[in-house]
């Protein structure tokens, strides 16, 4: 197989790494749903409310009964109705104790509430008579029986993001698991023998490994499962070792460094060995992240990024983000848009940004008000990772042209939201 980099325009890139399909759906409780997709049409089970019962603590009665020429009627109580109990129907020309949310008895068709009547609110013995408002319209205070949803009606969309609010409309119409897609489990491999851990002091010639802990946590904003693995030699075949073992439990593989044309790139030589994987190299023409590999390993999708951290930021942005959401759902015009290019809003440079030829710049940048200023002043260069995270959005800077090789200050431009 040629480990040659072939030439690639990003939109050809993101259309590349995101033929991928929906994992297939499991059945999870609803606790364990939370972000994930809903894979089919859910419709209620039950009514909601599930029956009729009282907005308020106070009085069940029928409105007839409060027929008077008087400003109040005394009306005798009879009963309880605590929330959970199924009550006696109301005698007629009576009135019910009932506390919020408790079912409403047969025969009433109103709550008055306590602080409208001559009871106490709170725990007391019940009264035997209670002081009314006369003359109330049959209906305030109730809260009627499918009001919200009926039974049979739809709950919630296929390919919808289940959130708490979602999660609480399936549990108030019967259901307590759902049928849902999984978040895509995602190896994280991190290649490079100059790697140290994060909080040790490095040895000459090392690095913290910040590529790591970036991409976990992106992977997990970005709704998948991420794992982390660690390849401390940059040796082919312990590289290769260490991608058939994730493969096997991995939905997708995310590899940074090891892709460049370093002598000493494991992924490069990989391809090239018997029996090793289905990689591809191309040249993107993009910075920071040019160099980028896609394939699969063992059957398992792949997408192999740059080593230096904001590379692998801006390259998990545009390429491992939108196939992360598509193995896990989603699915219609929201596949259609992430197979494209992210979304942009309008920028106006607010300093002068130096163009590069043939390539696309991804400049991170503090947007304020439409203005897009550089975090540091030396733009987008891919090794600047202490700075990133003053960053609010990415400008994009077109190519150069002869007559054009800078993006000046003033010029209106496009920048994705971070």
């Amino acid at each position: 197989m040629s480990i040659q980099a072939v030439p690639s325009t990003i939109a050809e890139h993101i259309a590349r790494v995101t033929e991928v399909d929906s994992l297939p759906p499991v059945e999870l409780p609803l606790e364990r749903c939370d972000g994930l997709i809903v894979a089919a049409d859910v419709y209620a089970k039950l009514p909601v409310p599930a029956f009729d019962n009282s907005a308020m603590d106070g009085f069940a009665v029928a409105a007839e009964s409060l027929r008077s020429d008087e400003e109040t009627v005394r009306l005798q109580v009879h009963q309880d109705i605590p929330a959970g109990i199924s009550p006696e129907s109301l005698a007629p020309g009576t009135a019910c104790r009932i506390m919020t949310g408790a079912a409403l008895p047969a025969g009433a068709d109103t709550v008055i509430p306590v602080e409208d009547t001559d009871s106490s609110p709170g725990p007391r013995p019940l009264p035997a008579t209670v002081e009314l408002p006369a003359n109330r319209e049959p209906g305030a205070f109730v809260r009627r029986c499918g009001a919200d949803v009926a039974k049979g009606d739809l709950l919630l969309r296929r390919g919808e993001r289940l959130d708490p609010a979602a999660l609480a409309a399936a549990a108030s119409g019967g259901w307590g698991a759902l049928r849902v897609v999984p978040r895509p489990r995602v190896a994280i491999v991190s290649t490079g023998a100059e790697l140290a851990t994060p909080g040790t002091i490095p040895p000459p010639g090392h690095i913290p490994d910040s590529n790591t802990v970036l991409l976990t946590t992106l992977v997990r904003r970005w709704g998948g499962d991420p794992v982390a693995v660690r390849v401390d030699k940059d040796e082919a075949q312990e590289v290769g070792r260490t991608l058939a073992e994730i493969a096997e439990s991995a939905d997708l593989i995310i590899t940074s460094g090891g892709i460049s044309a370093g002598a000493f790139d494991p992924l490069k030589e990989l391809a090239t060995t018997e029996g090793g994987s289905e990689l591809r190299f191309f040249r993107l023409r993009q910075q920071p992240g040019g160099p980028q590999a896609w394939g699969s390993i063992a059957g398992t999708p792949y997408i192999g990024l740059p080593g230096n951290p904001v590379s692998v930021f801006v390259s998990g942005l545009l390429y491992a983000q939108p196939t992360i959401a598509l193995l896990g759902g989603a699915h219609g015009a929201q596949a259609d848009r992430l197979r494209r290019e992210p979304v942009t809003v309008p920028a106006t440079a607010g300093a002068d940004f130096p163009r590069l030829a043939n390539r696309r710049r991804y400049v991170p940048v503090r947007l304020n008000e439409g203005v897009a200023t550089p975090v540091h002043a030396d733009r987008s260069a891919s090794h600047l990772i202490a700075s990133l995270h003053l960053a609010n959005a990415l400008l994009l800077v077109e190519e150069g042209t002869q007559h054009e090789r800078v993006m000046t200050q003033g010029t209106r431009g496009r920048a994705i939201i971070l």
